[in-house]
């Protein structure tokens, strides 16, 4: 711009009667418009690459940990091979104070009973609040439409934000849609105390995975066994 203003100077003090000086008028505001429109295309070009890290992120969250469930369910189908029925493998954690009190044969993360490695839960899967509540839960509950007549083994991964949840249902279903469920979280998918049929969540009847929603939390499901 300063360039500008000089030539305009020059140009007006040598040959005001030739017109130059609106041509150099017209060059200088052209060159405002580009500077414009490329600081604004540059703008919008950081949104779109800002948009798409967060969408490659939520796949790449959704796909690990679904890969994380499926590592511990090989675990599970390990340890049935070794004569270890579902309902008695624990799942005390490693941090655990009574992890190395035996029977270590039947805990799933020892390195004496299923080898499973135990990953904690990682942030970019935790909900985003001042007071994260995401966490695993390892527990047997009764699925509609899911497995024989025992109780399925399942795991659990809940209070995640809805973005997470729309992901893992789109390798699901296909589809974000989260579907609801009612009930008490704790209760259906951590505890385990609650039935999960058709009358608290109908859209998860015969469906071994799924993420659903009391309306305010949502949680992930997988059945690392069908019982």
């Amino acid at each position: 711009m300063m360039k500008c203003a000089k030539i305009f100077t020059d140009e007006f003090k040598e040959d005001t009667a030739k017109g130059s000086i609106l041509f150099i008028l017209l060059i200088c505001v052209a060159l405002f418009a580009a500077l414009g429109y490329a600081v604004s295309q540059g703008f919008r070009l950081n949104l779109g690459t800002t948009d798409a890290a967060k969408t490659d992120q939520e796949k790449l969250n959704a796909t690990s940990v679904i890969d994380y469930f499926q590592h511990v369910a090989e675990g599970v189908q390990e340890m049935k091979y070794a004569n270890i029925s579902p309902a008695a493998i624990d799942f005390t954690l490693p941090d655990d104070p009574s992890f190395d009190t035996p029977p270590l044969d039947k805990k799933i993360f020892h390195p004496q009973g299923g080898n499973v490695q135990y990953t904690a839960v990682w942030s970019q899967v935790q909900e985003k609040s001042n007071t994260p509540r995401t966490q695993w839960a390892f527990f047997q509950n009764s699925i509609e439409g899911v497995g024989g007549t025992a109780s399925e083994l399942i795991a659990s991964l809940s209070y995640i934000d809805p973005p997470l949840c729309q992901e893992l249902n789109r390798n699901i279903l296909g589809s974000t849609t989260i579907p609801s469920f009612s009930g008490t979280l704790q209760d259906l998918f951590i505890d385990g105390t609650t039935l999960i049929t058709s009358g608290n969540c109908a859209a998860c009847v015969g469906k071994p995975m799924l993420c659903v929603s009391d309306g305010t939390d949502r949680v992930f499901y997988f059945v690392l066994d069908r019982g």
